[in-house]
């Protein structure tokens, strides 16, 4: 088993400092491994206590995994909050070739790539040379320093209590963390626009990110579908870490949607996953997007385990022999608590007449009292409640869905 010398820096963030209240004890530590190509060296153990605002250094011997693709990081700790502004690992060989995890810096709160600190942190010959401009640092992050190879963005806290390790990716070219959210966004099957175009902002508790495009599909925001925001879809997006900053508990969310068929687009709901922390944040949209529309809402977070739970009811009419008549649905749906739901259906979302031929009717409703409950059978009955009308009216159904908004499900 071959050993290779290196060279450990890292830099802690000065604000790390100011929370933590002295309770920094000799067990608390940072614990550090690599991935290459052969596999994982050894781990460090860094113990907090020697971390101050200086950058702390030391000498290592690890084991030879050839290029290194990974760096593990994990907090070791009691109600203790770290956050790491970048770590240096120096091979010391011929090249002197350095591994560097290290971010660009950010305003305070928004998220902003602030130009100045980092030209001025390169060196102000390099802001006054006549043949290097800013755009240049910042689409090729080699020219931050000319002995370096690759820079990665780490600036991220690290929390005993919630989210206490974080995987770096090292590639060739621009950096990239592991996805910090997955974003899922569910249409809903009544929506009609083909072309929408979606941007989202994270509002957290410490902080929220700028609007990001949803459609761009770059290596900051990635997505496997193709054709997005279709009716009934449920589109996936990774977001990386260059387009979140660390916001804390997400706690709200701001959408903007155009249509740029002109027709109406209905966004059901957003779950978001940090992946950091595994936390689940859901969000009730409930909106419709589109010409003479409102366009950009904001909405708050849902405790799915304290708030009533939503359904949505769509039904297809085929045929209807009376089109003039005040037609009623009721429902009466049970669950496998025992529980059950009442409701007569007769204001439509999307039709101001409801059940009349080839419509899909749409119907919003609140259940209390059922949680994570399925629905086990569901029984309709037709009524025509026109006094004029004295013959039987016939209705054909093609369809009817019911869909549980909070838990994902769907009854046909």
């Amino acid at each position: 088993m071959l050993l290779q010398s290196y060279r450990f820096r890292l830099k802690t963030a000065p604000e790390t400092f100011i929370q933590q209240n002295n309770n920094i004890s000799n067990s608390n530590t940072l614990l550090i491994y690599f991935k290459g190509e052969q596999g994982l060296t050894q781990t460090l153990f860094i113990p907090l206590n020697k971390l101050n605002e200086d950058i702390y250094e030391n000498k290592f011997e690890l084991v030879d995994v050839g290029n290194l693709s990974l760096a593990h990081v994990k907090l070791d700790g009691n109600n203790i909050r770290w956050k790491l502004n970048w770590i240096e690992l120096e091979r010391n060989n011929v090249d002197g070739e350095k591994f560097i995890f290290k971010p660009f810096e950010t305003v305070k709160g928004n998220g902003f790539i602030n130009l100045r600190d980092v030209i001025l942190n390169t060196g102000r010959s390099l802001l006054d040379s006549s043949t290097i401009c800013a755009s240049d640092l910042l689409a090729d992050p080699r020219t931050l320093s000319r002995r370096v190879d690759r820079i990665f963005p780490i600036n991220r806290w690290l929390d005993s209590n919630r989210n206490q390790k974080l995987d770096i990716f090292i590639k060739e070219g621009p950096a990239q963390f592991a996805p910090i959210y997955t974003i899922i966004i569910r249409t809903g099957t009544i929506s009609s626009c083909l072309q929408a175009n979606i941007r989202l902002a994270l509002i957290g508790d410490g902080a929220s990110t700028i609007p990001f495009d949803l459609n761009s599909n770059s290596n900051l925001i990635q997505c496997t579908t193709k054709n997005l925001f279709q009716s009934g879809s449920k589109d996936l997006f990774y977001l990386s870490s260059f387009e979140s900053v660390d916001i804390g508990q997400l706690f709200h969310l701001q959408i903007q949607c155009n249509s740029h068929d002109k027709l109406p687009y209905y966004c059901e709901s957003i779950e978001i996953i940090n992946n950091l922390t595994d936390e689940k944040y859901f969000f009730l949209v409930n909106h419709w997007f589109g010409p003479n529309l409102e366009q950009k809402i904001s909405v708050p977070v849902i405790d799915r385990n304290k708030e009533s739970n939503i359904f949505t009811i769509s039904i297809k009419t085929t045929d209807i022999s009376n089109f003039n008549g005040q037609n009623i649905i009721y429902i009466h749906i049970n669950f496998t608590n025992g529980k059950s739901y009442e409701e007569a259906l007769s204001s439509s979302e999307t039709h101001q007449i409801p059940f009349q031929k080839d419509n899909i009717d749409f119907f919003l409703v609140v259940i209390d009292n059922i949680s994570d409950n399925e629905i086990s059978n569901v029984k309709i009955c037709f009524v025509n409640k026109s006094i004029e009308n004295t013959t039987q009216v016939q209705w054909n159904c093609s369809w009817i869905e019911i869909r549980d908004i909070f838990y994902q499900r769907n009854y046909w």
